[in-house]
């Protein structure tokens, strides 16, 4: 797979000056707070990378990479609803790169699901989707017969993914 099949380079390149605006612009009068792994609450990470600004971190002891000092909820959540930048990758970008991302992304990614499934002899359960996107890991397992749900943080987003009758959640994890 070339990244330019998921990714086309103009058109990613404007997204990228989106959201490097954006992020500048919403998040600098943002509060951040310092916080342990999110993951499993140890307070024992390592700085690993900065990105549009904000700081990585590792979790020492279950390896979750995550934001840290991440911004308060409220500017998390202001970003994810009027986002110009997750409009444009959805409308622009996963719309027009689907079919590349299905077969070379979540085709085999469901495929494994499958098989972890089959491997723990699991009967009762329902695969939850985090930050699903446009829903396309959703439909994959749906055509193999898995039940799953999205919780999907971007509106318009979550807009898209029940439209196509997948059972989502427009909300954050946390």
């Amino acid at each position: 797979m070339k990244e330019t099949d998921i990714r086309p380079k103009k058109l990613y390149g404007k997204f990228i000056d989106l959201l490097n605006k954006e992020v500048s612009d919403k998040f600098k009068q943002a509060r951040f707070k310092k916080i342990n792994c999110p993951a499993c609450e140890s307070e024992y990470y390592t700085p690993i990378f900065r990105k549009f600004g904000f700081s990585y971190c590792e979790c020492r002891k279950c390896s979750t990479i995550f934001v840290n000092p991440m911004p308060e909820d409220r500017h998390i959540k202001d970003y994810y609803k009027n986002s110009k930048a997750i409009k444009f990758l959805a409308e622009k970008i996963y719309q027009g790169t689907a079919q590349a991302r299905k077969i070379k992304i979540f085709r085999p990614r469901a495929k494994i699901i499958k098989n972890l499934i089959r491997e723990y002899r699991l009967s009762n359960y329902v695969v939850l989707d985090i930050g699903g996107g446009s829903g396309l890991l959703a439909n994959e397992l749906k055509r193999l017969n898995i039940k799953c749900q999205l919780i999907e943080p971007s509106e318009c987003l979550a807009r898209m993914c029940s439209a196509k009758h997948i059972k989502t959640h427009n909300v954050f994890l946390e």
